[in-house]
């Protein structure tokens, strides 16, 4: 025997869903088969909606690690923000390469890594881009100011320049320092299990630099 749950007819909210599906019935037995089953499909497809709205929104919300990294280095890289208008082309370079070295510093992070050895040179050379683009702002910027020491015979170093060229040794130590500290790290690794696809890494540690140097020299 079968038992039917009650339905309580007073309940007005119960009346109107009953309705809502007789009238459904109703207007489905008279339509073609292919316009009932393009309906179907619209319907499965506006029910899937949310979820497909939700991974998206998961997949686009998803924060990019910061490039920053550190306080540190967010301060040296808003100060040398103030110099873009004096040389997009070369900022935008400098950023860009900066944008890859810290990218590959996350890969880098990663303990499920096991062939690391590429990323680590990619790492090194992005850093050196970066910051002798960066470096690139005191000639391109200061021609004038050159010319000018030239002509009058002045050569001391303005106080641009210098900031210039102090920013990016900041900037250098602080990310040889973070490949440094890194080297230590898979060298353990590489320690604990030796194989061929990887080699030790011979990272020496940045030598000491007087921050009151005058030098404009590339980096190496």
């Amino acid at each position: 025997m079968i038992y039917f749950p009650e339905i309580d007819l007073q309940n007005k909210k119960t009346i109107i869903i009953i309705s809502l599906i007789v009238l459904l019935i109703l207007f489905f037995s008279k339509l073609e088969n292919n316009i009932l089953l393009g309906l179907l499909v619209i319907i499965a497809i506006i029910t899937q909606l949310n979820k497909v709205n939700e991974n998206l929104s998961g997949l686009f919300d998803k924060k990019e690690k910061p490039y920053n990294y550190n306080n540190k280095i967010e301060k040296l890289l808003n100060e040398f923000r103030k110099y873009k208008y004096k040389s997009p082309y070369n900022y935008n370079k400098a950023m860009k390469y900066w944008k890859k070295f810290i990218k590959t510093l996350y890969i880098l992070e990663d303990d499920k890594l096991e062939n690391y050895n590429h990323y680590f040179e990619d790492a090194h050379n992005y850093l050196i881009n970066s910051v002798n683009m960066f470096q690139s702002f005191v000639s391109d910027t200061n021609e004038r100011e050159y010319v000018d020491g030239m002509k009058y015979g002045d050569y001391e170093n303005t106080k641009e320049m210098n900031n210039i060229s102090y920013l990016t040794k900041e900037l250098y130590h602080e990310g040889y320092t973070l490949l440094y500290n890194l080297s230590l790290r898979l060298n353990k690794k590489w320690d604990k299990n030796p194989n061929s696809h990887n080699k030790e890494i011979v990272y020496g540690y940045p030598q000491p630099y007087d921050k009151k140097s005058k030098s404009y020299d590339y980096y190496v």
